[in-house]
């Protein structure tokens, strides 16, 4: 099957380094147990890789494999095998699909009308007609908004996006548009669009607080936290994240004991690179509000030594 599966690949034009990846990736999963349900058999598979200390990125790099095999084994071999593409979308990628399933899309809207916040409560709502990523919501302007009806009109490269609103979601848009004009963004804090990053902290408060699992595809480069130190609980945020996008993110969704938890846990299974450079923050007591470390921006370097399967943070300024 693996000389099949080769032989697929160098006649569909496929780097040599990717082979080498594919190939190897496929060799793995074929010597898990065959007795064994396909999701049970990816469950352990990625299990071995996250005890490795395998680096986010290449994890990422075997999981498109993976898919890329699983995909071959349902065209050419079993059909009943591509269930398991479904199993690593919801339980081991940052997947948001195009369109929330039923049941989410009812919790959302139910969600999104016990909401305060005028902003989040929208937003909640509009991602459970669309799963809007934070590109998406940052670029629709008031234009976008017809008041009269009280629709909105989300418009894409080959197709247009129709949503309502009725009743107290009627009254909250209209809230967020006051004073706006025409051609400023219409989801806004403290007059700036929200950011992709403001979306990816909503994403994560929904998957701890509500059990709702759909969250933002993360770019090779996007925003993440590492987690430095957790006696002096410091947090570092990759370089070409803001300070100011970081403030208004946590007035947005504070920093909770929890979520905090869950960052630690997150960092647990990514390598980052050794010479990372990064600005660095530090959470208050009251886990309201993300102070800078000293009044101007800090940049330090990230210093990771894998020890036994073990990591050991430590971090410096530059001098």
């Amino acid at each position: 099957m693996l000389t099949d599966y080769y032989n697929y690949m160098i006649k569909n034009n496929y780097s040599k380094h990717t082979i080498r990846l594919y190939t190897r990736v496929a060799k793995e999963f074929i010597e898990t147990d065959h007795n064994l349900p396909i999701r049970k058999r990816l469950h352990k598979l990625f299990s071995r890789w996250i005890n490795k200390n395998i680096s986010n990125r290449s994890i990422n790099a075997m999981k498109s494999a993976l898919k890329n095999f699983i995909k071959y084994l349902g065209l050419y071999h079993d059909r009943q095998i591509l269930k398991g593409l479904d199993y690593i979308h919801h339980n081991y990628c940052y997947y948001l699909p195009k369109k929330p399933n039923g049941k989410h899309a009812e919790i959302l809207r139910r969600l999104s009308k016990d909401i305060d916040d005028d902003l989040t409560s929208i937003i909640v709502y509009l991602i459970s007609y669309h799963g809007l990523k934070g590109s998406t919501i940052s670029s629709i302007k008031v234009s976008n908004f017809n008041k009269k009806e009280s629709y909105l009109m989300i418009n894409y490269p080959y197709s247009q996006v129709r949503i309502d609103f009725k009743g107290e979601l009627r009254n909250k848009i209209n809230r967020l548009i006051i004073r706006k004009e025409s051609n400023e963004p219409l989801f806004s804090k403290k007059g700036k669009a929200i950011s992709s990053d403001q979306i990816w902290y909503l994403f994560k408060k929904l998957n701890i607080e509500h059990n709702i699992h759909i969250t933002p595809r993360l770019a090779r480069n996007q925003f993440i936290i590492d987690f430095l130190d957790r006696s002096k609980n410091i947090l570092a945020v990759r370089d070409y994240v803001g300070i100011t996008d970081i403030k208004r993110v946590t007035e947005f969704m504070p920093f909770t004991p929890g979520y905090v938890h869950s960052v630690k846990e997150k960092v647990n299974l990514m390598r980052v690179n050794s010479r990372l450079s990064t600005k660095t923050f530090k959470i208050k007591e009251n886990n309201e509000n993300v102070k800078e470390k000293k009044p101007y921006q800090t940049k330090v370097r990230h210093c990771i030594i894998i020890n036994r399967g073990k990591k050991r943070f430590d971090t410096f300024p530059l001098k």
